[in-house]
């Protein structure tokens, strides 16, 4: 047995380990202080690897080895990641190593997602535990540590005590395990997933069982649940906010979102349908889909399909009960009729806001100072090069090319309504035409899709900037683009900052008012902001039959001389004119918010409408 000593060599580093520790403990708390009354042998050495990269040396009978036998962590771990596909899954990797790849690899993944790693000697995990800062990771459940015994059983005692996460089934072959020890590791990670399934469906039917037993009522404060399979940050906030507008209305409530690992199973959106006695159930951009025939047949449900939602996507099979089906714009109320929803259980809702975060407040002059701009924009980017639209043939990298200058210039002025004539432009300008209708119907679309959104609101965020406003641009994917530069402000915040950004913004500008920016329109105006549209290409009263009120009362432009005007009337009139006291405001607390969707809802499930 090797010497040990009480205190950690010199060049650990305890801080780390402790911040680490303390992050591992809020799931794994046995296993945290394992790790802390485990001995540190003399035998191990902090050192360099020969990539300049901290790292360990480890003495044992056969020679010193480097932790995760690698010398140069930082050039391994990223090869062995980089063509490594989760495939939306959680993973497991078959050795902690260095920590690097766990690291990377958590990164990489959907917040939801977890990556679990296993590690035979405990000392790797705590050696790990000083190199790396992985307190983020470790306190959320992405990153699961698994050690002190045989992987089929630690996997399955972990997920027994956390039943939401889902198995991981994509495992990544990693080269410090030979392929023998990797195939009994594989072997090993199988038995534990038979295992687990069948735990599974044991909760499950258990969960299933006692709801059937309880008793429901119709009372005046009705148990509500919410629950959403969507991963999307816009229906996670949505399943907060209708949770916050169900209390305020006093209503018990519980949901169940995937903003986590440990939410993403169906264990976890029953288990919360059973614990919280529901007398009402909201699913929000899904049926119940697998949970259909588990649910008990007298428990009222409905479901909401938000902008972005695709229901004709989805199983909608809903067993036989009075299941009612909310849409929030007509085409999705079209796609649940195409999906096979009878017409009578089909019913417009457009989105609501939560008013319990979205209101105006007195803000601090020096936080005013912080926020305020003269243009604030919101939208995310995507990758609007040829290439990641997947063209790849010279000639329409060029039509491409040209499309994207032609929407660009027709920024302040697009509409999806002009995309094919863009496309019929972009040929003529190049003397080709494309001889097969549906070829121009896939580049049509694309620009819609994915080249106009991106393109437009770059234009006009640059030359609004270049006309002397000040602007700021939140949304990802802006901070790497050139042409933005410092416009980009950063990823979109969390709600509370938002409802500060939209009273400090001089103008919040839509450059694409679509369904899409119809709720953070609504949470601008109820925060008392300045939202600033572009005209859509139909009658507001056609597109928004419910928000049209609001929406009208709001200024639009058509050109960039329209929007510039209106920039500045914004900035030269006082807040407290054009803020608390708007018409608009007033309308949407009175009528669009949140607890009102939630009295529709109610009243279309006790056949009130």
């Amino acid at each position: 047995m090797s010497a040990t000593n009480d205190a950690p060599p010199t060049g650990w580093n305890p801080e780390r380990f402790k911040c680490n520790l303390a992050a591992l403990a809020v799931l794994q708390p046995d296993v945290a202080q394992r790790l802390d009354d485990l001995p540190i042998p003399t035998t191990v050495e902090p050192a360099l690897g020969r990539d300049g990269h901290p790292t360990f040396r480890l003495a044992g009978d056969a020679g010193k080895r480097w932790l995760g036998r690698t010398s140069m962590p930082s050039v391994s771990a990223p090869g062995l990641i980089e063509h490594f596909d989760a495939g939306g899954a959680n993973a497991i990797l078959p050795v902690l190593g260095t920590g690097l790849e766990a690291h990377l690899l958590c990164a990489q993944l959907a917040a939801h997602r977890a990556v679990f790693a296993y590690e035979e000697d405990p000392l790797g995990v705590k050696l790990v535990m000083h190199l790396l800062d992985l307190a983020d990771y470790l306190r959320s459940g992405r990153l699961v540590p698994l050690t002190f015994g045989p992987i089929e059983d630690v996997l399955p005692a972990f997920l027994r005590a956390h039943p939401g996460y889902d198995f991981p089934h994509r495992l990544l072959v990693h080269p410090a395990k030979t392929s023998a020890e990797f195939d009994r590791f594989r072997a090993a990670s199988e038995a534990a997933a038979n295992a687990v399934l069948a735990e599974q469906a044991k909760r499950i039917s258990g969960a299933a069982d006692a709801m059937r037993a309880q008793t429901r009522t119709d009372d005046a404060r009705p148990r509500v649940a919410i629950l959403s399979w969507d991963t999307r940050l816009e229906a996670v906030s949505t399943v907060t906010g209708l949770a916050a507008a169900a209390g305020e209305l006093g209503w018990p409530v519980a949901w169940s979102a995937p903003t986590g690992p440990g939410e993403c199973h169906n264990v976890a959106r029953l288990q919360t349908l059973c614990d919280h006695h529901a007398g009402m159930v909201l699913t929000v951009n899904a049926g119940l889909g697998s949970l259909t025939d588990l649910v008990p047949a007298d428990l009222p449900v409905a479901s909401w399909f938000l902008p972005g939602s695709s229901p004709s996507a989805l199983p909608l099979k809903h067993g036989g009960r009075a299941h009612e089906m909310f849409a929030a714009t007509r085409a999705l109320c079209d796609q649940l009729r195409e999906a096979g929803v009878a017409e009578e259980r089909v019913h417009l809702l457009e989105p609501g806001v939560n008013t319990c975060c979205y209101r105006p407040l007195e803000i601090a002059a020096e936080r005013r100072r912080e926020l305020e701009c003269d243009v604030a924009i919101f939208a995310d980017a995507v990758d609007d090069s040829a290439e990641a639209a997947g063209i790849r043939h010279e000639s329409q990298i060029a039509l491409w090319e040209k499309m994207r200058e032609l929407t660009a210039r027709r920024a302040s002025t697009y509409t999806p309504a002009i995309a094919e004539q863009i496309v019929i432009e972009a040929e003529r300008s190049l003397r080709i035409k494309m001889t097969a209708d549906q070829v121009r119907e896939k580049f049509v679309h694309v620009l819609r899709a994915r080249l106009a959104p991106t393109t437009v609101v770059r234009a006009l965020a640059v030359r609004l900037a270049r006309s002397g406003f000040a602007v700021k641009l939140w949304g990802n994917g802006w901070t790497h683009d050139r042409e933005v530069g410092n416009i980009a402000a950063g990823p979109i915040p969390s709600p509370t900052v938002c409802n500060e950004l939209y009273q400090c913004a001089r103008a919040v500008v839509f450059p694409l008012f679509t369904a899409a920016a119809v709720p953070r329109v609504l949470e601008v105006v109820a925060a008392g902001g300045w939202a600033i549209l572009r005209s859509p290409d139909s009658a507001l009263g056609v597109l928004h039959p419910q928000t049209a009120g609001v929406l009208e009362l709001l200024p639009q432009y058509q050109t960039a001389d329209a929007l510039q005007a209106l920039i500045r009337k914004a900035i030269s009139t006082p807040a407290s004119d054009i803020r608390r006291s708007a018409p608009a405001c007033e309308m949407v607390a009175a009528e669009h918010s949140l607890q009102r969707r939630w009295a529709t809802i109610r009243g279309v499930l006790r056949g009130g409408c």
